[in-house]
């Protein structure tokens, strides 16, 4: 239980609070800094009901801050950085997207719930 022996201790900030920490920073240094968030558990948060991508693009929509600076968005999962890459860059022109990838023979979760095969190894082999 190495994990859970700080539980309680330590406050964790929202996504809105960090783009207006970064937001703050990048004013007191005069220049912009860029964000890097990574969208978790896409499908699994879909099973329960909720649009995880959707509260995603709504925040970053509605801070001046993630409208300009440089953004990178992550996942484990393709389909939802497939639904949000064009959205994203409507928002921010320089937003991209970036697909993490896992051990070589895991297949991506949002593909596995689909019943698919393909694994990240899959996904990193050159096609011609």
């Amino acid at each position: 239980m190495h994990n859970t022996r700080y539980d309680g201790h330590f406050a964790i900030p929202t996504f809105e609070e960090m783009i207006d920490f970064v937001a703050a920073e990048a004013a007191a240094c005069g220049r912009d800094l860029g964000l890097i968030p990574e969208i978790k558990h896409s499908t699994h948060f879909h099973a329960l009901g909720f649009d995880p991508e959707a509260l995603f693009l709504r925040t970053i929509a509605a801070n001046d801050y993630t409208r300009t600076a440089p953004l990178e968005v992550q996942s484990f999962e393709t389909s939802n950085l497939q639904r949000i890459g064009h959205e994203i860059r409507a928002i921010n022109p320089q937003a991209r997207v970036m697909l993490l990838m896992g051990e070589r023979t895991n297949v991506p979760p949002d593909l596995a719930a689909k019943g698919q095969k393909t694994t990240f190894g899959d996904l990193m082999t050159l096609r011609a």
